[in-house]
């Protein structure tokens, strides 16, 4: 089967998974490059060179960017920005956002085209009695696009 008629789940996305924050750090660690103690939020950032590589080692799935679909049809996350025409070089793609305006340019939209950003982030809930809760989650940032396969 192929893509639905009416997709419209393009461009970007956030996908979100209960965990720890020990389960985010244990898994992420070595690609962490953002962290606030006073908000409780991780930050990673991936584009493009090696992050694809990257990804598939910590997630331990192979081909997890592209979804295939029959007539010949996929969606993929862009880890590039093809509009900048970025070329792959030897500057790490994780450290390259170190700079501060990067980060801060990171806070308001949480990632752009090219980029997927993972974020930890602690949340405090109070249900209606006023108890207090802390869960966590981690934030998968990302935009998506479709081809066609040739």
């Amino acid at each position: 089967m192929g893509l639905p008629k009416e997709y419209r789940q393009l461009g970007k996305q956030t996908v979100s998974i209960p965990a720890t924050e020990s389960q985010f750090y244990a898994v992420f660690k070595n690609y962490i490059h953002y962290y606030s103690a006073t908000k409780g939020i991780y930050k990673c950032i991936f584009r493009e060179g090696s992050s694809n590589q990257i990804l598939a080692n910590i997630l331990e799935m192979e081909g997890w960017e592209t979804k295939f679909y029959d007539q010949r049809q996929c969606t993929y996350v862009v880890l590039c920005d093809d509009d900048n025409n970025i070329e792959d070089g030897d500057e790490n793609p994780i450290t390259a956002a170190l700079t501060y305006e990067t980060i801060k340019k990171l806070r308001k939209p949480k990632c752009v085209r090219g980029q997927l950003v993972v974020e930890w982030k602690k949340q405090k809930n109070t249900d209606f009695n006023g108890n207090f809760t802390h869960t966590g989650h981690i934030y998968f940032h990302f935009y998506n696009s479709q081809a066609m396969i040739e």
